[in-house]
């Protein structure tokens, strides 16, 4: 009687303790979130309960959820795609990928509506190698979530290596429905810099 009793109050233990371990194995955050395509890699704490990706100096922490991991990875898959339409000319893939009432501070021009004034500095200016790798002339840096942390509006840095010279601005993007599917859409740039590449 008594084993039986013993055996009755281990099972129980048995199992809680097992259901513990996979809440804890569960809750270690997987590294494939960090965007390792924009160049950030994980890296974890001690205990390996906290995942941060890290670019440089650059680091942030992995959320439970990875929201501001996945969302970065969308910004990174939007800016390609943006980059390719220019590249290869098309304008629809372009405004696929930008507001329709996005400003862009132009030097020169100062803040301007998209339209004929942006398409022509973006075809003077963003000028690349043929066959050049579209994933590798773009860089993200500094990202964070806007608006008290809404994670549907976010700034970016962007620093683009064209033929002749690198271009570097910070940009606004926002989450939205675009033909019934969520789409990280460029809102505005600014603080374009065009420096000479030797």
């Amino acid at each position: 009687m008594a084993a039986t009793s013993a055996r009755s109050t281990a099972l129980p233990a048995f199992v809680a303790a097992a259901i513990l371990l996979m809440g804890l194995v569960s809750a270690v955050p997987d590294p494939a979130l960090c965007p390792f395509e924009l160049g950030y890699n994980p890296t974890f704490n001690a205990d390996g309960s906290i995942l941060s990706c890290t670019k440089g100096q650059e680091t942030f922490q992995v959320d439970e959820a990875g929201i501001l991991a996945r969302s970065l990875r969308g910004i990174g898959a939007s800016s390609l795609g943006l980059i390719s339409g220019i590249i290869d000319g098309d304008l629809t893939v372009v405004t696929k990928f930008v507001e329709p009432n996005a400003i862009f501070d132009l030097p020169g021009l100062g803040p301007t509506p998209i339209g004929p004034a942006v398409f022509a500095f973006a075809a003077q200016e963003f000028v690349f190698p043929p066959g050049a790798d579209k994933s590798a002339v773009f860089q993200l840096s500094q990202y964070h979530f806007l608006d008290n942390n809404d994670p549907r509006v976010a700034s970016v840095h962007v620093t683009v290596f064209a033929a002749t010279k690198t271009i570097d601005y910070d940009s606004v993007w926002r989450f939205n429905l675009v033909d019934g599917r969520r789409v990280w859409q460029l809102q505005t740039t600014s603080n374009i810099k065009l420096v000479p590449r030797n």
